[in-house]
C-alpha cells in the first residue's frame, strides 16, 4: 500500500506544473497540491530539434592498428603519471628509471605490444571527450527528458575521472608488487579495456541513438515517455541506463506505438479534468476525478506491476505498454462529464458561455 501510494505521487509530481518554479507547500498539503496540477506540462511555442551529426562509431574511432610514436609518448606518461602519484602516497618510485628499465631491451613492437591497451584506454578517453562536446550541443525543450538524460550525461562523465585513477593504482600495483620487469610487461599488457570503453559505448548511444529517436517525438508523446520512464524507474526499478537500452532496443517506431495510447490518455485526462472544474455539483466533479483516476492511473500501475516487466524483457514490456488502453473508458468519462456540464442550470452555462467569449 505505501509502495503504492509512493508511486501515485510520483505519477503525480511527474505531470505538475513547472517543477522547478511550484508554489513552495508544506508536508500537510504535498498531495492537495500534487493532484491539483496533475497533467499539467511546460509548454513551448515551438517544436526545436537539433541536427545531430552521425557521429563515426566508436571502434571506427578508436583505430590501434597504426600506433604513432605520440601515441607511445602518452602511454608512458601515463605510466609515469601511475608511479608519480603511487610516489605521492607514500611508495618511493623512481618513474624514468623504472620507464627504462621496462622499454631498453624490447623492440618497436615489443613496445607497442605492451603498450597497445594503455594507448586504446587513452584514445577512448579522448572519444568520450568529444562524445560530451558533441552531446553539450543537443538542445532538449522538454524539460523532464532534459533532466534524465542530462542525469545519465552527469553519471557517466564523473565515472571517467574515476576509472583513469584505478587504471594509474593498478599500473603503480602491478610495479610495486613484481620484481621481474617481464612480469610487469606482461601484466602492463593485459591490462582490460573494459571499463573506460563502456562508459564510451553507453555515452555514444545516448548522443546519437536515445536522442535522435527522443527529437523525433512530438511534445505529447515526450511527456508520455517522460512519465513512463518515471514509472517504469518507481515500479520496476528500471534505472536511467535499463531505459536507455530499452530505447535502443525498439528503436523509434517501436518507441511511438508503445506511447500512443498513454499520450492519449494524458490528453483525455487532461480534458476531463477542465470539465470537472467547469461542473457546477462538487460531489459529481469529485466522482467524475475519482473515475478517471481509477481507469487512467490504476490500469497503468497494474501492468507494470506484472513479472514479465521486472525481468527487462524489452520486447514483451513494450507489447505490454502497447497494448494497454484505457482510453475507451476515458472517452466515456469525458461524454458524461460533458453531459453533466450541459445540463447545469442555464446560470452556469450562461457564465461558461460568457468565459468562452471573453477568453477565445
Amino acid at each position: 500500500m505505501q509502495k503504492t501510494l509512493k508511486i501515485f505521487i510520483a505519477l503525480c509530481f511527474l505531470i505538475s506544473c513547472k517543477t522547478q518554479t511550484s508554489p513552495q507547500t508544506t508536508n500537510t498539503d504535498t498531495k492537495r497540491h500534487l493532484m491539483s496540477t496533475l497533467t499539467k506540462f511546460e509548454e513551448t511555442p515551438t517544436e526545436r530539434r537539433t541536427t545531430i551529426s552521425q557521429t563515426q562509431q566508436p571502434d571506427d574511432i578508436i583505430n590501434i592498428d597504426t600506433i604513432k610514436p605520440q601515441d607511445i609518448e602518452e602511454a608512458l606518461n601515463f605510466i609515469k603519471e601511475a608511479l608519480n602519484q603511487a610516489t605521492s602516497q607514500g611508495r618511493k618510485i623512481d618513474a624514468e628509471a623504472k620507464i627504462n628499465e621496462l622499454t631498453k631491451d624490447l623492440n618497436q613492437q615489443q613496445i607497442n605490444t605492451m603498450l597497445k591497451n594503455i594507448i586504446t584506454i587513452l584514445k577512448i578517453k579522448k572519444n568520450i571527450d568529444n562524445l560530451l562536446t558533441q552531446n553539450n550541443k543537443i538542445e532538449e525543450n522538454f524539460s523532464q527528458i532534459k533532466s534524465w538524460t542530462e542525469e545519465i550525461t552527469k553519471n557517466l562523465e564523473t565515472q571517467v575521472p574515476v576509472t583513469i585513477n584505478n587504471y594509474h593504482k593498478e599500473i603503480a600495483k602491478t610495479i610495486v608488487e613484481n620484481s621481474s620487469n617481464d612480469a610487469i610487461r606482461h601484466d602492463i599488457k593485459k591490462i582490460s579495456t573494459n571499463s573506460i570503453k563502456e562508459i564510451q559505448d553507453q555515452l555514444y548511444l545516448l548522443t546519437t541513438i536515445v536522442k535522435d529517436i527522443i527529437q523525433h517525438l512530438t511534445l505529447q508523446e515526450k511527456k508520455a515517455l517522460s512519465l513512463l520512464q518515471t514509472l517504469l524507474k518507481a515500479i520496476a526499478l528500471y534505472t536511467h541506463k535499463d531505459f536507455m537500452k530499452f530505447i535502443i532496443n525498439i528503436k523509434l517506431q517501436g518507441t511511438r506505438e508503445m506511447i500512443k495510447n498513454l499520450a492519449k490518455a494524458m490528453q483525455l485526462k487532461a480534458e476531463i479534468d477542465i470539465l470537472a472544474t467547469q461542473i457546477q455539483d462538487k460531489k459529481e466533479a469529485e466522482q467524475i476525478k475519482s473515475q478517471v483516476n481509477i481507469a487512467y492511473i490504476n490500469n497503468y500501475l497494474a501492468t507494470l506491476h506484472k513479472p514479465i516487466i521486472t525481468l527487462h524483457n524489452f520486447d514483451e514490456t513494450q507489447k505490454y505498454i502497447t497494448n494497454l488502453n484505457p482510453n475507451d473508458e476515458l472517452e466515456k468519462i469525458k461524454d458524461k462529464a460533458q453531459k453533466i456540464k450541459d445540463e447545469q442550470p442555464a446560470t452556469q452555462n450562461s457564465q461558461d458561455k460568457k468565459d468562452d467569449t471573453t477568453n477565445p
